[in-house]
């Protein structure tokens, strides 16, 4: 799951918001915003599939549109469905973290001041609370006061729902963490300071004192991956930023993230990004210059 993160010094751009209500049969249209699009649904299920995932977004959910990527809708709803949105585009550039890669759980939640950051996920379950859905109720009702025209108040009351929902994301984030098996969390430390290392799933378990299988199960049980898989993983993850200086090449950059291989970094980046490292490359310097 990914995760983007911008710096809150400023408010965000805001450009509209509004709430959509189906009483049956609701098929997103397909299409490619240049904002990102946040969602809460309020009622019902939204079936929507971005960048090749199918998702489906349900009560005190929400879900980020990510901006520059075509999503639409695989299936309709199914009765009554009501969900709240509002296009945005942040004021700074944003970093794109994979969740599952535990790059999150080991750095931004703990580092990272609330206050200072937005923390904004693509995919997110609501408290019981549901601030974030109150907010948006809020910004609506200021968006039609103003004539939906962007103000001072819809700027920062759109800001504050993403303050609300980085806060929210961080504590959990947090809670998660502290659910780790404390030995677990140790490993996991490790391997992000070593990933460029070779590195093998009996090699690290010797090292800590565990069983193999054991350390493997513990890591599917509390990341979702084997441990093996969580590594190549973080290996990825780490890559995609490298792959935003021009002066390295790809074999340099296999290199750097632990892969004596090229072609297995190539094959293992396509499986989990859907595209090639040169493909990504060429994606993100084209992506910055339609920025401009």
């Amino acid at each position: 799951m990914k995760c983007f993160i911008s710096s809150a010094e400023k408010p965000v751009l805001y450009e509209s918001c509004g709430n959509l209500i189906s009483e049956d049969h609701f098929l997103h249209m397909r299409r490619v915003c240049e904002s990102f699009v946040l969602l809460a649904v309020q009622k019902g299920t939204l079936y929507i599939t971005q960048g090749k995932k199918a998702y489906e977004i349900s009560e005190n959910q929400v879900f980020l549109l990510e901006a520059g990527v075509e999503h639409y809708g695989h299936k309709a709803s199914e009765g009554y469905l009501s969900y709240y949105w509002m296009h945005f585009r942040f004021a700074e550039d944003y970093q794109v973290v994979q969740e599952d890669s535990g790059e999150f759980c080991n750095g931004v939640a703990e580092n990272v001041p609330k206050e200072e950051q937005y923390v904004i996920p693509e995919a997110f379950h609501l408290d019981s609370s549901n601030r974030v859905t109150l907010l948006m109720v809020q910004l609506l009702d200021l968006a039609r006061r103003d004539n939906f025209m962007v103000t001072k108040r819809t700027i920062y009351a759109s800001s504050l729902v993403l303050l609300e929902l980085t806060q929210e994301y961080i504590k959990q984030q947090n809670r998660i963490r502290q659910e780790f098996p404390a030995g677990l969390t140790q490993v996991m430390e490790w391997i992000q300071a070593h990933y460029g290392q070779t590195l093998t799933a009996s090699s690290v378990a010797e090292r800590f004192g565990y069983n193999t299988a054991y350390l493997s199960s513990l890591f599917k049980i509390y990341t979702g991956y084997p441990l093996i898989s969580y590594v190549n993983r973080l290996r990825i993850s780490v890559s995609k930023n490298l792959l935003t200086n021009r002066e390295l090449k790809i074999y340099t950059i296999a290199s750097m993230c632990g892969f004596s291989d090229e072609k297995h970094y190539m094959k293992l980046f396509k499986r989990y990004e859907g595209m090639t490292p040169s493909q990504y490359r060429k994606a993100f310097f084209q992506k910055k210059v339609n920025e401009f």
